[in-house]
């Protein structure tokens, strides 16, 4: 019966701290922290993902792989990076392009062909 009257006299935040255990960092508990066992955890979240990127690196006049006919080829690189709280870090991959702008196919091209290409 005693229990419950000093139960009912304290309030409901001196209540969940005294169930919690002892703050992390209070001079006068001792060192603790909340765990899974006290009924509180600390939360923790990351934001990260893949950003592509894409640069045109230029055009050029060829004969299309698919059409046949002499057009503008344009030529693009596409860089993939791991990002993290929306902060490009870490480079993943990176392709080059080329599209023909007559007919529209694209195909990809090898990072030696797009810079060998007299890109003008």
């Amino acid at each position: 019966m005693a229990s419950f009257t000093q139960e009912a006299t304290t309030s409901w935040i001196e209540h969940d701290l005294v169930h919690a255990g002892p703050i992390v960092g209070d001079p006068v508990a001792g060192s603790g922290d909340f765990s899974l066992s006290s009924g509180y955890w600390r939360a923790m979240f990351f934001i990260f993902g893949l950003r592509t990127k894409v640069d045109r690196s230029g055009v050029v006049q060829q004969v299309c792989r698919h059409c046949g006919n002499q057009a503008a080829q344009v030529i693009t690189r596409r860089s993939t990076k791991f990002t993290l709280f929306f902060i490009p870090l870490i480079p993943i991959r990176t392709r080059y392009a080329q599209q023909c702008t007559f007919c529209g196919a694209e195909y990809e091209i090898a990072k030696s062909d797009a810079e060998r290409l007299p890109v003008g």
